[in-house]
């Protein structure tokens, strides 16, 4: 039994560590409307997710156990059972937000259980004051507090982990009930993260310790053994049931899809800034310093280091989870910091358990006994401070209801603002009523990175940015991910750093951001994982156009790139001016220099492979295949768009239709996107046959185009005015009637009409389409003069 003053200290750290994790759990209320914005994602997944428990557990699309769903869906038929609704349902926004609400008071309760679980580890391996200290560490860390906020899987990982080295610190033991509920702790943490089978380590650690390997013949390693298997398969019933489902991959949300992203072996957006990461050192000097302070860092070290000096059972059983879950997630590819909250438990009592050495050490030796209690201020009193400071985030307005309202009342009606899309979007903040939206999409220079010629992802860029007024950014969405590969994306990085230096013609007008802060101390959060900040507390940047015109900007921009002698663009377009000139060898060598310059560029081998085809090398052009098709993943569709971008229209269109063939046929890929891509190109040749003279030719390009996209305007206008070339002039204004009818406003389209219904003999029609051209295009010549030629002054005559 505990002394009282424990009891009480305890009681103390518990309600006020509840307290930091229970105050302010509906963030994302909007403070004036009301309405609940789901900011965080993932906790957007396990929260939809549990709406599926015994409904349709298949539909169920996550990377996660089933235990963290099994929770919810539990409270939320408590909750269905008292107010008579099931906030699960989401059948309006205020249950939205109570399902969001319930699944963070999980977290919350979970997270502060944590605390109490922690003081039990730290008292069981020393005593109670380590105990209470720990506690105290774990009560006001930064990262478990600002996780508790949140219903995703890790603090809830972090609960039956620390949980079941509880029981395993008590084993071996002749309590069958032991067993039992760590093995029943175990199996709902490898339910939660199949990374939970990791606790079987401390389990053997602690059976084995002094030899005493008999003990796992005993009847209760067997129950824990059952209780732990079947706990983990209740939460991840198709590991049998339905294995291929479990291990399915088809899309990122599914498990072997998600490890795929985390490993990098499948880029996103989101873990771009892990690219400028070392594995295991990144967790150390960014992510737990975030999580938990610098202090407790060092200290966590020091405990780790005197675990494996003293050898003492506790903290070895400790280290055999430290390490085996550290080993796991230090390689991978992404490094969110929620990913470190399972292993700050532990860290702390370490860290506790080494400062009361340190005090035990400093007690018998200095005369002074105040002295002993230094290491204990030194490390509690910066740990208490950096949660307290980030804690009050949760006080202040959310960046992005602030820049919203800023947006509401400064931005002018009818300005043109460009948002984003993506995890983190800013697309809610402004009315697509009052103002003209466009939405970028900067997911395209993932897929345009490699097959497309730089100078043609600008001219992208130009095509969002040339009548653009604001932009609404976050910048944990794409810039940060962006400007921390250069190399890799330069056109995305060069877009965002031109933005922020002003280089592209817009200023930065306004700036939110909440930061962790206490007593006038502000904490830093530049260098931090954009997760630490993206969530809760992220930054948002409203630029204004400074420039009239922003194209000659991005022409000068394009031109810089078209001579960097680190980028293929100068090769790719001497080597087509070879190639138009059927000079083969030449063309050959300037695309070889294309795929110098910048390895595993795709579109270099395409393009060099169709020089050598043209030279009759074909082995050669075989093994340009083979380097460009990437192993199993084939050649994707965007280096055969840059293949027309860089010039081989006739060539790339063949295998975009290829392309097209095979996505309609398996439903995979995206055939709409790609039919009007064809359908570009194929108007494209049919122009340059048009001017070219080769009206039969271009015709058949025009109504190719028309066949993959019937509503591509420009083909229909085009072929009107081939058809008026080859002197058919009824198919002409049979051609340019579709075209007005659907482009009312083309003065041009109704001009070529009129001058198509004189042919046929048709004035009255072509006094109308007259007189509408010289309504939208007043002054027009050719209009005024045919009006007079045939006396039209008005529709009456």
């Amino acid at each position: 039994m505990y002394a009282k003053q424990t009891k009480i200290a305890l009681y103390v750290i518990l309600l006020l560590s509840g307290c930091l994790r229970f105050y302010g759990l509906d963030w994302g209320t909007h403070p004036e409307t009301g309405i609940f914005h789901r900011f965080h994602p993932d906790e957007t997944t396990v929260v939809e997710s549990s709406a599926l428990v015994g409904v349709s557990m298949k539909q169920i699309v996550a990377p996660y156990g089933k235990a963290p769903m099994y929770l919810l869906w539990a409270a939320g038929q408590v909750v269905s059972v008292v107010s008579g609704s099931n906030p699960l349902l989401q059948e309006d926004n205020r249950s939205i937000r109570l399902a969001h609400v319930l699944g963070r008071a999980i977290s919350a309760f979970l997270g502060t259980l944590t605390v109490l679980l922690v003081f039990l580890v730290g008292t069981r391996i020393c005593d109670s004051i380590t105990g209470l200290f720990a506690a105290v560490l774990l009560g006001f860390s930064a990262g478990h507090i600002q996780q508790c906020h949140y219903y995703t899987v890790d603090v809830s990982l972090a609960f039956w982990v620390t949980l079941a080295i509880y029981y395993i610190l008590r084993m071996p033991s002749q309590n069958v009930g032991i067993y039992l509920s760590c093995g029943i702790a175990c199996g709902l943490a490898t339910g939660t993260r199949l990374v939970g089978v990791w606790l079987g380590i401390p389990f053997l650690l602690a059976h084995l310790w002094r030899a005493n390997w008999k003990s796992l013949l005993s009847r209760q390693f067997s129950i824990y053994f059952v209780a732990a298997a079947g706990t983990a398969l209740i939460c991840e019933p198709f590991l049998i049931l339905d294995p291929d489902h479990f291990f399915g991959d088809d899309k990122v949300l599914q498990l072997m899809g998600s490890i795929k992203v985390v490993k990098g072996e499948h880029i996103q957006i989101w873990t771009l800034a892990d690219f400028d990461t070392l594995p295991y050192i990144h967790h150390v000097i960014n992510l737990l310093p975030y999580s938990i302070g610098w202090t407790l860092v060092a200290t966590s070290l020091l405990g780790v280091t005197a675990a494996l000096a003293k050898r003492h059972k506790g903290s070895i059983v400790l280290l055999g989870w430290v390490i085996c879950y550290f080993l796991t997630i230090g390689y991978l590819h992404s490094k969110p910091i929620r990913y470190t909250v399972p292993m700050v438990p532990p860290l702390i009592v370490l860290s506790a358990w080494v400062c009361i050495l340190a005090k035990e050490w400093l007690r018998k030796r200095c005369k002074h006994h105040l002295v002993s209690w230094l290491p204990i201020l030194l490390v509690g009193v910066p740990s208490v401070v950096f949660g307290l400071s980030f804690s009050r985030i949760y006080s202040q307005e959310d960046s992005r209801f602030s820049a919203e309202r800023w947006a509401r009342e400064n931005i002018p009606s009818k300005a043109s603002v460009l948002v984003e899309r993506g995890g983190f979007p800013t697309s809610w903040m402004v009315s697509s009523e009052k103002h003209r939206l466009k939405v970028d999409d900067a997911s395209y220079f993932l897929i345009a990175e490699n097959c497309v010629p730089y100078w043609a992802q600008i001219n992208y860029v130009e095509t969002k940015l040339s009548d653009v007024d604001w932009i609404l950014i976050i910048e944990e969405n794409r810039m940060v991910q962006y400007m921390s590969v250069p190399d890799r994306y330069p056109v995305a990085f060069g877009l965002y750093e031109r933005l922020v230096s002003g280089r592209l013609g817009f200023d930065q007008i306004q700036r939110f951001k909440v930061s962790p802060s206490v007593a006038g101390w502000q904490l830093s959060e530049a260098n931090a994982e954009p997760t630490v900040t993206a969530f809760d507390h992220p930054a948002v940047t409203i630029f204004k156009r400074r420039a009239e015109d922003v194209r000659p900007l991005l022409t000068e921009w394009a031109e810089e790139v078209g001579v960097d002698k680190h980028l293929p663009d100068r090769y790719i377009k001497s080597g087509m001016a070879s190639y138009r000139e059927e000079n083969w060898q030449a063309a050959a060598e300037s695309f070889q220099r294309t795929t110098e310059v910048r390895p595993g560029f795709i579109l270099g081998h395409l393009l060099l492979r169709e020089a050598y085809l043209k030279q009759g090398r074909k082995e050669d052009a075989t093994r340009q295949w083979e380097l460009a098709t990437l192993g199993k993943n084939g050649i994707p569709v965007e280096a055969r768009v840059g293949m027309v971008k860089a010039g081989m229209k006739a060539e790339g269109v063949v295998y975009l239709e290829r392309f097209l063939r095979i996505a309609r046929n398996t439903g995979r890929g995206d055939p709409v996107r790609i039919a009007k891509v064809v359908a570009q190109v194929r108007f494209a040749l049919g122009v340059e046959h048009h001017q070219g003279g080769h009206y039969e030719l271009a015709m058949g390009q025009y109504t190719s185009a028309l066949d993959h996209n019937p509503d591509l305007h420009a083909a229909k206008f085009n072929m009107g005015i081939l058809h008026y070339n080859l002197q058919d002039y009824e198919a002409s204004v049979i051609a340019l009637e579709q075209v007005v009818q659907n482009s009312s406003e083309d003065w041009q389209a109704h001009l070529a009409l009129a001058q198509a219904y004189e042919k046929v003999g048709k004035p009255e029609e072509a006094a109308l389409s007259y007189s509408r051209v010289l309504e939208m295009n007043p002054g027009n010549e050719i209009a005024e003069s045919a009006l007079d030629r045939w006396n039209f002054s008005t529709l009456d005559n």
